[in-house]
């Protein structure tokens, strides 16, 4: 049988036969659209790498520099720096490396010739534009700040620094981070005693650190280590501010003293000083607690009128005249033959050194010098310890290695406090376990080479050898 295939079904066979045997054409080229080309404004200073025809290079010059930097070879370091600064200020535009980088940079020039165009370098160009094209300007300016109060003091004045702490400020309200607290309340203080702000102002500041601070304990996560000890040192700090009539009211007095005075009701300094700052704060007499500090006060701790050094030390601690109060007790100190009375306004005067005068060192002196005139007591250790303790804003920054460092002398002090004198135990091993908390850790220690029982000196103010321990 023949099959016929219709005319018009053949040709097609034969076609797509011919078709597949035939060598095919390559499919056109798809055409890459060419990326639009971004402007790169030279003026724009948080300019980045991102767009920049020589990316790579630059990329390249950052790596360099950070190498180097790593090493602390300055001087390698800082060509490549300037390159990469200079091209592409905030790098990849996630990160202020270049900034950071360029002011520990140029500060370590600074310090090695005195040239002022690094000290410019830092504090025209590079600490401004940071704030400008950090993502957080005021957290940048709280950084900027701490910095310049810690390691750069002697580029700025007390009066630029509280600026940028009170921007900081501004802008992060409550949620402040607690690194800013310590340094804040200091500088705060020192400008407000200088008469560059006024009291409506730096009260203001003032709550809001107190607000801060409160906020943060309450939803301190897993930083409430951090914030405990911040907690331990910004009252402290206030103290200079208790000088000044009416700028803390009754309520401050009240809320501060009244508690110290519970737990030491038989420390006739603990109660004169919280009479003498709840009359101080103009806390009402017909208070219930401020009768009970006034009748503790007759009763045990009634001053015996005669000398008038002592008259006039008094008259002065209640006026809130510090300065006066310990020039009287001192010309008593070196009248009186009797060593009991000597060790007593010696430690007076100790006290009020530290809590109000903030005199570390010269507190330190009086009550070593309060204990050779009593053997076996315990208190000028115990204040000594507290001393130590309080030093955390002032051998560093109030967290970290330089700040928990000074726990070791301060837990000597008080242990040697209850190995002499049975009765500070109590308060010594309460003051030893809360602490032995803030100590470094375990890791702290190896990172820096060093080991637990190993001897180790404490500089600072302190200037005292001790053991190295970590938190418990």
């Amino acid at each position: 049988m023949h099959i016929i295939m219709k005319p018009t079904l053949f040709l097609l066979l034969f076609g797509s036969l011919i078709w597949s045997c035939t060598p095919k054409a390559a499919p056109p080229e798809e055409v890459e659209e060419e990326e639009p080309v971004v402007e790169i404004d030279p003026n724009d200073p948080c300019r980045t790498w991102n767009n920049l025809p020589n990316k790579e290079e630059i990329i390249e010059a950052h790596v360099l520099y950070r190498d180097f930097l790593k090493q602390e070879k300055y001087e390698e370091a800082y060509p490549y720096w300037v390159k990469a600064y200079e091209a592409a200020p905030m790098a990849d535009g996630r990160r202020t490396t270049h900034f950071e980088d360029g002011i520990q940079l140029n500060y370590h020039f600074f310090k090695q010739t005195d040239d002022s165009s690094y000290r410019q370098k830092i504090f025209e160009d590079l600490m401004p534009k940071m704030r400008i094209c950090d993502e957080n300007p005021g957290y940048a300016a709280g950084v900027q700040a701490f910095d310049l109060y810690y390691e750069y003091k002697d580029l700025a004045t007390d009066m630029q620094i509280y600026e940028l702490f009170k921007q900081a400020m501004d802008e992060s309200g409550k949620e402040t981070p607690a690194f800013i607290l310590n340094p804040f309340i200091k500088v705060l203080s020192d400008v407000f005693m200088d008469d560059q702000i006024p009291m409506e102002e730096a009260k203001k500041y003032v709550a809001m650190i107190d607000s801060a601070l409160t906020y943060g304990l309450e939803n301190c996560g897993d930083e409430c280590a951090d914030w405990e000890i911040v907690a331990s040192y910004v009252p402290g700090q206030m103290n200079q501010l208790e000088s000044v009539k009416g700028f803390f009211d009754c309520d401050y007095y009240m809320d501060k003293y009244y508690p110290e005075f519970l737990e030491n009701k038989d420390d006739c300094d603990v109660v004169d000083n919280a009479f003498i700052s709840m009359k101080w704060g103009g806390c009402d007499m017909n208070d219930p607690r401020f009768q009970e500090v006034a009748e503790v006060k007759e009763e045990k701790c009634k001053v015996i009128v005669g000398d008038p050094d002592l008259v006039e030390g008094r008259d002065c601690l209640e006026n809130g005249d510090y300065s006066c109060a310990m020039k009287a007790y001192q010309r008593y100190v070196d009248k009186t033959d009797d060593d009991e009375k000597k060790a007593k306004f010696l430690m007076r005067m100790a006290k009020i050194s530290y809590a109000h005068l903030k005199n570390f060192s010269r507190a330190r002196s009086l009550a070593l010098q309060a204990a050779k005139y009593k053997s076996g007591w315990g208190e000028p250790y115990m204040l000594i310890g507290s001393l130590y303790a309080s030093s955390g804003p002032l051998c560093g920054p109030g967290t970290g290695w330089s700040s928990q460092i000074v726990t070791w002398p301060a837990i000597d002090k008080w242990q040697y406090a209850k190995k002499i004198d049975p009765s500070v135990a109590s308060r010594a091993n309460r003051l030893i376990s809360n602490y032995s908390r803030y100590m470094p850790s375990v890791g702290d220690i190896f990172q820096r080479g060093l080991k637990e029982g190993q001897p180790f000196r404490v500089e600072c103010w302190i200037q005292e050898n001790t053991t190295i321990r970590s938190a418990p």
